[in-house]
């Protein structure tokens, strides 16, 4: 067995691991609002392993309804994403990557990953067990009115040119925009559900289209968080809010941390994630590259093992039922 032979095996062996399982597993809960995976790899992570992943859901029948995003999620332990992977019906999720020079693509080493796992997902028991916590305002008529105020203020329109600000430098990585992902940061007392509902409406009267927005919990700087994912169709953009509970205000920005990644101007009222963050992790890494040839072998593979692997097949069953 030659080596790119040997390449191609260790990727097909990848997808009859037991994190690709779950992976499956959690695609198919619609209990799950979002949730991460952790690999290492050396292979090319937009050239190759992307074109793998895409084409290995659109076999099950879930192809994505949306372009991929590199993302960046802890730049400072090397670790990118393909973010916001998404199939009509399905949870969206993040396949976290870094890059290991000594293996070709297995899961992460959880401690390595995020809080010891590397799969891990937050669903509506995590979601409603977080939000009850706090004491929220259902918004009375003079709270809604501040909040309506909020969506045409500085800090709402700046946040969206932050989404949007184009990109001025020749890509390295296949990114429309000068920052991968932003979060609009808040503090208020009024109920997420609330402030999800006045955001859409508010987002309609900019012209922007929204397929779905999810309200959900994520971990960002040691403990649980909150955020609403605004999944656009028009422009083709995800971005959040995340809140944090205030007892003493409406509305703002924020003041205090809420992921770590304040932005260089305006602080703690976004959190930006840019291609700068991208490019010093891409270029310390030395991917393999596929051809195309080796990538539809994998996926021939990969289209059979579907059809004949006795647990793939109960998976295939399962989605009949939940899905």
């Amino acid at each position: 067995m030659d080596m790119r032979e040997k390449l191609i095996n260790e990727i097909v062996n990848y997808f009859k691991s037991n994190q690709w399982k779950t992976t499956l597993e959690f695609l198919q809960n619609p209990e799950i609002a979002h949730f991460h995976v952790y690999i290492d790899t050396s292979i090319h992570p937009y050239k190759s392993l992307q074109k793998i992943i895409e084409g290995y859901l659109k076999i099950r029948g879930w192809p994505i309804v949306q372009p991929i995003d590199p993302q960046v999620p802890n730049p400072s332990k090397g670790i990118c994403a393909l973010h916001n992977i998404r199939s009509h019906g399905k949870p969206h999720w993040d396949l976290n990557w870094r890059f290991n020079p000594n293996v070709v693509l297995s899961p992460m080493t959880p401690i390595d990953a995020e809080r010891n796992r590397n799969v891990l997902a937050w669903g509506v028991f995590e979601t409603r067990t977080f939000i009850e916590q706090f004491p929220w305002s259902n918004g009375t008529k003079e709270e809604i009115a501040e909040i309506k105020d909020y969506f045409n203020s500085k800090h709402w329109k700046q946040g969206l040119n932050l989404v949007l600000e184009p990109s001025k430098r020749k890509d390295i990585v296949p990114t429309r925009f000068e920052n991968l992902h932003v979060h609009i940061n808040i503090e208020t007392r009024v109920h997420p559900v609330v402030i999800q509902k006045l955001s859409l409406e508010a987002l309609a009267k900019e012209g922007w289209e929204v397929d779905h927005a999810v309200l959900c919990i994520f971990y960002p700087m040691g403990h649980d968080s909150g955020k609403i994912v605004f999944l656009c169709t028009k422009p083709q953009v995800v971005f959040d809010i995340a809140f944090v509970f205030n007892p003493d205000v409406i509305i703002r920005p924020s003041t205090v941390p809420v992921c770590g990644y304040p932005h260089e101007i305006y602080g703690h009222q976004y959190d930006v994630w840019t291609r700068t963050m991208e490019e010093e992790v891409m270029k310390k890494a030395n991917f393999l590259e596929l051809t195309d040839e080796e990538i539809n072998t994998i996926l021939n593979k990969l289209r059979y093992i579907e059809e004949y692997d006795p647990y793939c097949w109960k998976i295939i069953q399962k989605k009949n039922v939940i899905t």
